[in-house]
């Protein structure tokens, strides 16, 4: 089983590509680390891109893939920015 989480930053769509190893649980995909160097990827999804547009285009060029949004996954500007709106009270 492979998955791809997919979460967006401020420069776009990110896609992590995974695989299901009965001995470790979900690793990264070894393929796609052979081909680019990482299982992290950029999309070509520009971060206003909606999900509902995201997703299924994903799934359609990658149908091995379950494809799965990660809400929660933060990027250091993202942590900046809330700490920033905490800070001022917002």
């Amino acid at each position: 089983m492979k998955r791809i989480d997919v979460y967006r930053t401020q420069e776009g769509w990110i896609a992590d590509h995974f695989v299901m190893s009965d001995a470790t649980g979900w690793k990264p995909d070894q393929e796609v680390i052979n081909l680019f160097g990482t299982h992290t990827l950029p999309t070509s999804f520009s971060a206003e891109a909606p999900e509902w547009e995201v997703v299924p285009a994903l799934m359609k060029l990658n149908p091995e893939y379950k494809i799965v949004v990660n809400r929660y996954r933060f990027t250091l500007p993202r942590l900046l920015a809330s700490a920033d709106r905490r800070r001022d009270g917002g």
